[in-house]
């Protein structure tokens, strides 16, 4: 395969300079970038028979090996979570007042980078804020809120990937833009509702980096939110729900399980943290 030529559907024409670790290192005019093999089957085309064969046959290889990973550490979250997480009471509902944290979805962003956080001057004093569409106002003063960003994994599909939590002020009437804000960020004409992040923390690594949603859904499965708790939802459904919503509320055994996580990721990669004034 080495110095075999390829063609990427984005990057166009290009050379493979080495296979290393089952990754491909291929040149694209000077810029160096580096594929793992099962890209190939979506991405890349290759005049050469020979080494289209080769790659297909690596990439299929390589597709076995990682689904069987994840299947092995489904099968391990949702062992832990079994033997470690308590089961709250399952008659409770999404009309519940009982439960006050959430998940805060944020758009598509890029996955190789750290979250950049969203601050303001309100008054002199530096605010950290999350912004909606929506009045969102059923968000409680002190409510525990997970933020998701909006990222893309290895075969191009669309995922969440948790990076953080924070404690919100209370939504109050008055919590729309500032015109100053607008000229900072001109997004904010269309959000032009926010919550105040009291404190946050979030992890100090890419976004791709975080507690996949998808990974929660596996472990905790339906009752990740209170409207679907106790019920019998597949996990096609609940990937389902959070589609088209800026945020949406969470029972307590999914912020336990988070918690657990976020921790070890915290751990791993250390964090950084925000606080308003």
């Amino acid at each position: 395969m080495v110095g075999a030529t390829v063609k990427h559907i984005k990057f166009g024409e290009g050379t493979i300079l080495k296979e290393e670790d089952g990754k491909v290192y291929v040149k694209f005019g000077v810029d160096e970038k580096i594929f793992p093999y099962y890209s190939f089957e979506k991405f890349f085309t290759c005049d050469d028979p020979k080494v289209q064969e080769e790659i297909t046959h690596k990439a299929n290889a390589q597709k076995e090996q990682k689904e069987k990973a994840e299947e092995d550490k489904k099968a391990e979250i949702k062992r832990l979570v079994n033997e470690n997480v308590v089961k709250r009471d399952i008659r409770r509902t999404s009309n519940s007042n009982k439960y006050s944290s959430w998940i805060k979805f944020e758009g598509p962003q890029n996955e190789n980078q750290p979250h950049e956080m969203v601050s303001v001057q309100d008054n002199g004093k530096t605010l950290y804020i999350l912004n909606y569409v929506k009045r969102p106002s059923g968000v409680q003063d002190n409510a525990v809120v997970f933020m998701a960003a909006g990222i893309q994994d290895d075969y191009g599909n669309a995922q969440q990937s948790i990076i953080g939590r924070g404690i919100l002020c209370g939504y109050s009437n008055d919590d729309t833009v500032k015109p100053a804000w607008i000229e900072k960020y001109s997004w904010m004409s269309h959000y032009q509702y926010y919550l105040v992040l009291k404190e946050f923390e979030c992890i100090d690594a890419a976004r791709k980096d975080g507690l996949m949603l998808n990974q929660v859904l596996e472990a905790v499965g339906a009752d990740t939110y209170p409207s679907s708790e106790g019920q019998d939802v597949s996990i096609e459904k609940l990937r389902g729900k959070h589609t088209q919503k800026m945020h949406m509320m969470i029972t307590d055994r999914a912020v336990d399980y988070i918690n657990t996580e976020l921790d070890k990721l915290f751990k791993k990669f250390g964090s950084r943290q925000y606080r308003s004034e």
